[in-house]
């Protein structure tokens, strides 16, 4: 294919011209370095994916766990030398509270929060983009409530 300067003007002359552009599905995404030359990516119904997206590989349940209000329960430990990537919550607590996300890496600052929540109400997180990382591998991602609950459902992300 060439590609010559000048007027256009023939319908005909623009398949020398066009760019191909081709695009791929895969259920896990490549990792990609500096200067790769990657496929566009499409999700499995084939429509492309226009922003960086993480997919959540691992799911983390919380199956009726007893958190007091100001001392936060462990609710994912990555595994060795990996950081959790926090993209998503859907959860519920027995008494009308907020529950707060912690970096054991500092501890008492929020990184992530729920609405405050009428007993039995659940949360579904809004959409976070590419999510909320812990500052350090092997950090834990701490789960606190602001009114002492038990705790449902699950946290999702990924760990990198």
């Amino acid at each position: 294919m060439g590609y010559a300067d000048g007027s256009h003007d023939n319908p005909a002359d623009t398949k020398d011209r066009l760019t191909r552009v081709g695009s791929k599905y895969q259920a896990t995404p490549p990792g990609v370095a500096d200067g790769d030359n990657v496929y566009l990516l499409v999700d499995s119904g084939g429509r492309l994916i226009t922003k960086a997206q993480y997919r959540a590989v691992t799911f983390k349940v919380i199956d009726a766990v007893a958190v007091t209000a100001g001392a936060p329960a462990t609710v994912w430990t990555p595994a060795g030398g990996k950081t959790v990537r926090l993209l998503g919550w859907v959860l519920s607590s027995t008494a009308g509270a907020a529950l707060e996300f912690q970096d054991s890496g500092t501890p008492g600052t929020v990184i992530a929060q729920t609405p405050l929540l009428a007993a039995a109400g659940v949360h579904n997180s809004p959409d976070i983009g590419d999510g909320v990382a812990l500052a350090a591998a092997d950090n834990t991602l701490k789960l606190d409530v602001t009114a002492s609950s038990t705790v449902s459902g699950m946290v999702f992300g990924v760990e990198e």
